[in-house]
C-alpha cells in the first residue's frame, strides 16, 4: 500500500479526486471538501519518507524522488526532497492563486463569494497539483511536445467542466479557451522541467 501511494497512478487518482471534491463543494457551498483531501493529500505525501524503513544508506529503499526511477542518480536525502517538495508545493499554489486572481480581475471567471477573494480551495488544488506535475508527468520527460499538447486539450476542458458543474459565469469565453490553452500549452512542460530542478543531485 505504501508504495502504491508514490506511484503515478496514485498522484493522478489523487488529484481527479481533489478536483472533482473541489468543483462540487464551489456549487454546493461546501469548500472544506476540497480543502479537507487536498490536506490529507499533501500531509500524507510530506510525512511518508519518514515512514519508510531505511536501507543501510539511510534513505528510504522506496522510491520517493521520481527522477531516480529512470536514471542511475540516488534519490536525495530525506530532509532535502522534503524541503524540495514543500518550497515545490508553495510555489504553485501561490501561482495558482496568482491564476486565479487574474481570472477574476479580468472578469474572465466569476467566482461567487468568498471565492472572488482568496479562493483557498482553488489554491489547495493548485497546490496538489504540484504533486502530479512532479511525480505523475514522469512518462512525458523525453516528450515536451506531447506534453504541451495534452495541457493545450486537457486544460480549456477541465475549466470548462468546472464551470459547467459548478455554474460559474464567463465573459469572452472563447478567447479565454485560447488563452488557457496557449498558457497551459507552453507553461506546463516549463512547470514540469522546473518540478525536475535538483532531482539528479
Amino acid at each position: 500500500m505504501t508504495r502504491f501511494l508514490q506511484t503515478p497512478l496514485f498522484h493522478t487518482l489523487a488529484y481527479n479526486g481533489i478536483w472533482f471534491a473541489t468543483v462540487y463543494g464551489i456549487k454546493w457551498q461546501q469548500p472544506a471538501w476540497g480543502i479537507g483531501l487536498a490536506c490529507l493529500y499533501l500531509g500524507q505525501h510530506l510525512l511518508s519518507p519518514f515512514q519508510n524503513k531505511t536501507g543501510t544508506d539511510g534513505l528510504p529503499k522506496s522510491r520517493w524522488s521520481p527522477s531516480s526511477q529512470n536514471s542511475a542518480h540516488p534519490p536525495l536525502g530525506r530532509w532535502r526532497q522534503w524541503g524540495n517538495d514543500t518550497l515545490w508545493i508553495l510555489f504553485v499554489g501561490l501561482l495558482g492563486l496568482g491564476v486565479e486572481w487574474i481570472h477574476h480581475l479580468t472578469m474572465f471567471i466569476n467566482y461567487p463569494d468568498p471565492y472572488n477573494l482568496f479562493p483557498w480551495p482553488l489554491m489547495a488544488l493548485w497546490m496538489s497539483f504540484s504533486l502530479s506535475i512532479k511525480y505523475a508527468f514522469g512518462v512525458f520527460d523525453r516528450h515536451p511536445l506531447i506534453l504541451g499538447l495534452f495541457a493545450a486539450i486537457g486544460a480549456p476542458l477541465s475549466y470548462y467542466g468546472a464551470a459547467e458543474i459548478a455554474g460559474l459565469s464567463m465573459t469572452n469565453a472563447d478567447l479565454l479557451w485560447v488563452l488557457i490553452a496557449l498558457g497551459w500549452g507552453v507553461g506546463l512542460p516549463l512547470l514540469y522541467r522546473l518540478s525536475q530542478w535538483g532531482q539528479r543531485s
